[in-house]
């Protein structure tokens, strides 16, 4: 069995131990026991009864400095416990009796914080312990950022006996929740010295120290911040340069492909024009086959209408016409004998045979005038 460390301090406007009071102090005070770096899981490391985050607790508290400033010059505004917490509970353990011990100022209507603090990096890794600030005038909270205050104030805490019971509750609930965890550590409300025992080599750090040594802690993160920062810069360096040199590959294939589509696409222009060309070339000579298959039938035409002119035609036979006939009736069953054409001296036919191939001569050269270059 361990005593349990407990610290209760009263502070007030009349308050001068360690530091006399300064007008904001109580929300001053609220802000530090609640900073995250000092929270044991973070947000889940506090708790409060009268606000459901930090801007709304700092207005709580100013606003219950002004209602104690009316009371009376020397009002008391807050008490502050500090209480030792076992380091052989889980975090969830140690919530469960954070929120065992405030019950018993929720049930008495004190508004209260409660924050789990986990141990500085230069102290005694086991000092797990609760920062509870209340105040001993009851309060109600009715809606976000308004609350009522009780006329009267709690008066059996702040007293020799209320502190002694105040110790007794508190390790009254940690056992309680120790127990029901199934874990063999229990504490006593009695002080070493009252078993006999010589009092803990451990001294307090203290407030000034401890803010020096959250300073200094905050300094030491903030320039592993940094140099994570820069590794991080030099990672993005090395990225960048790695995607330039990618996109200048990637350019240069892509310039490679395009001249070869470039070559390509020249090449099958020129094989279209060659074969332009040689359509071109054979649609010139289907015309030309074509003009001299019309000259040829333009001349055979013109041959063949002077041969008709100069040929000597046989005279058509005359069909006698029976004039006796009364009824004027065509005698269709009189065939006419074709009568055959004596043949020409040959004072007649020398003529006739030199004029018909003059006439040919003729033909020829009037067909060359038709068909000749114009």
């Amino acid at each position: 069995m361990s005593s349990i460390h407990f610290e209760f301090v009263p502070r007030g406007f009349a308050s001068k131990k360690d530091r006399a009071w300064r007008a904001g102090e109580a929300e001053r005070a609220s802000l530090y026991i609640t900073a995250h770096d000092s929270l044991e899981d973070g947000e889940l490391g506090w708790r409060s009864s009268v606000a459901n985050d930090r801007n709304e607790m700092r207005t709580f508290w100013r606003a219950l400095e002004a209602v104690e400033r009316h009371d009376r010059a020397n009002a008391n505004v807050y008490i502050t416990e500090v209480i030792e917490l076992p380091c052989e509970a889980s975090p969830r353990l140690r919530r469960r009796m954070v929120k065992r011990i405030a019950q018993r100022l929720e049930r008495r209507g004190l508004a209260y914080v409660a924050a789990i603090h986990k141990p500085d990096r230069g102290g005694d890794q086991r000092n797990f312990h609760l920062h509870l600030m209340y105040s001993l005038r009851p309060s109600d909270r009715i809606a976000p950022y308004e609350w009522e205050f009780g006329i009267s104030k709690v008066g059996d805490i702040n007293t020799k006996d209320g502190i002694r019971e105040r110790r007794r509750c508190v390790v009254r609930d940690i056992n309680a929740t120790l127990h029901a965890a199934h874990l063999g550590k229990r504490y006593t409300a009695l002080s070493n010295g009252a078993r006999g025992l010589e009092p803990s080599m451990q001294t307090k750090v203290g407030q000034k120290k401890t803010w020096a040594n959250r300073r200094l802690l905050a300094a030491e993160q903030k320039v592993d911040e940094i140099h994570r920062l820069l590794a991080i810069a030099a990672d993005l360096r090395a990225t960048v340069e790695r995607v330039q040199q990618a996109v200048k590959k990637a350019k240069l294939r892509v310039v490679t492909e395009l001249r070869r589509k470039a070559r390509e696409i020249a090449e099958r222009e020129g094989q279209r024009a060659v074969a332009l060309s040689e359509i071109a070339v054979k649609v010139d000579q289907a015309k030309l086959a074509l003009q001299m298959r019309e000259d040829r039938a333009r001349v055979s035409a013109a041959f063949e209408e002077l041969f008709a002119e100069t040929m000597p035609v046989a005279p058509i036979a005359e069909i006698p016409r029976n004039s006796e006939s009364t009824n004027a009736r065509t005698v269709s069953d009189v065939s006419p004998k074709p009568t055959r054409r004596p043949p020409l001296a040959l004072t007649e036919a020398i003529p006739v045979t030199v004029g018909y191939w003059l006439g040919v001569s003729a033909c020829y050269q009037t067909v060359c005038g038709i068909v000749g270059p114009k």
